[in-house]
């Protein structure tokens, strides 16, 4: 049986720009299927997507290290392109995150999206990606 998911990974703040995933209970087949919502400079998207178990997992550990300074880019690229994460550093603490959002991985409808977070936010993102593989 899953646990019970943790807080939602958000990157950004929830009431300005921002890119959330959030698990739910729902395993199916070694997939994790998760709600994602997208805001950015005026565009949105809400969609549930999934994600292989471990792809969270992998993300969250290459994420640990652009926080720790070891690297300075992070990348997220699922088997099933729902949300596709694209995150690089810069020497004065910033983080730029790009990416797209489909609804289904195979559209070519996608919302292309970038915004800056501070570098010491991502210590949070990190446990809070670690917790939501933990469901699958």
């Amino acid at each position: 049986m899953a646990e019970k998911p943790g807080p939602p990974v958000v990157f950004g703040k929830i009431k300005a720009d921002h890119i959330s995933i959030e698990s739910s209970h729902k395993v199916v087949s070694g997939w994790l299927l998760a709600q994602i919502d997208v805001r950015c400079g005026g565009l949105s998207a809400q969609f549930t997507g999934r994600f292989r178990h471990g792809e969270l997992h992998k993300f969250a550990k290459d994420v640990e290290d652009l926080y720790k300074g070891e690297r300075c880019t992070a990348g997220f690229k699922p088997t099933e392109a729902y949300l596709v994460l694209l995150l690089k550093s810069d020497a004065h603490g910033r983080v730029q995150v790009t990416g797209e959002a489909r609804q289904k991985p195979e559209s070519k409808n996608v919302l292309s999206f970038e915004l800056e977070v501070d570098q010491t936010d991502l210590g949070l993102v990190v446990n809070a990606l670690l917790l939501a593989d933990r469901a699958a």
